[in-house]
Parts: C-alpha cells; sequence; structure tokens
C-alpha cells in the first residue's frame, strides 16, 4: 500500500501591485508526501486553477532558500527578497514588478 499525503492553506489576502490593491490568495503551509512523486507540483497546479476559479489576481507565498528551487521548477517566481527579519523569499504564481506586501502569513 502507497500512502499519499497532499494538503495546505488558501488564507484571502490583498496585496498592493503597483499602485492597484489587489485579491490574493496566501498559501500557507504547502505539503505534500512522500517527496519525489510529484504530489507538489500537481497540488501547486490546482491551487492556481482554484485561484483562477475564484477570480484571484495569483497565489503568493513565502519559502526558504532550501525550497525555492522547487517552486521555480514547478514554474513560479521569485517576486521578492527576505521580508522583514525572516529568511524567506517572496513566491508568486505570476511574474510581478512591483509588488508590496506588508505581513506574512
Amino acid at each position: 500500500m502507497l500512502e499519499l499525503k497532499s494538503s495546505a492553506v488558501l488564507l484571502d489576502k490583498e496585496v498592493k501591485v503597483g499602485k492597484t490593491t489587489v485579491s490574493v490568495y496566501g498559501l500557507a503551509h504547502l505539503k505534500s508526501f512522500p517527496k519525489l512523486r510529484h504530489l507538489g507540483k500537481y497540488m501547486l497546479q490546482a491551487i492556481c486553477d482554484i485561484a483562477e476559479e475564484d477570480k484571484k489576481y495569483c497565489v503568493l507565498g513565502y519559502c526558504s532558500d532550501k525550497v525555492l528551487p522547487f517552486y521555480l521548477k514547478c514554474g513560479w517566481f521569485k517576486v521578492g527578497d527576505k521580508w522583514d527579519h525572516r529568511d524567506h523569499n517572496i513566491i508568486s504564481s505570476k511574474d510581478i514588478k512591483d509588488l508590496e506586501v506588508n505581513e506574512v502569513w
């Protein structure tokens, strides 16, 4: 028997892109098991599909340098450097140039 587990939390958030406030999903606690079975990749695609259906501008999240290559490999973008005192990159399902995020989730 092979047990597969995947979970994530999506939070309703607002951020500024340029001078415009947009509604996004904040991605928190993405987990998948076992690793190397593409579950995380499929989960990210499903999350992006949900965001599109719900008319969200994009999905944003935070990740450490250790897992950043995973998100980039899945087609996500690093859209911000380390935020505040945390050692996390800001990542997005959309390539955003002028992003302003005022909180961590």
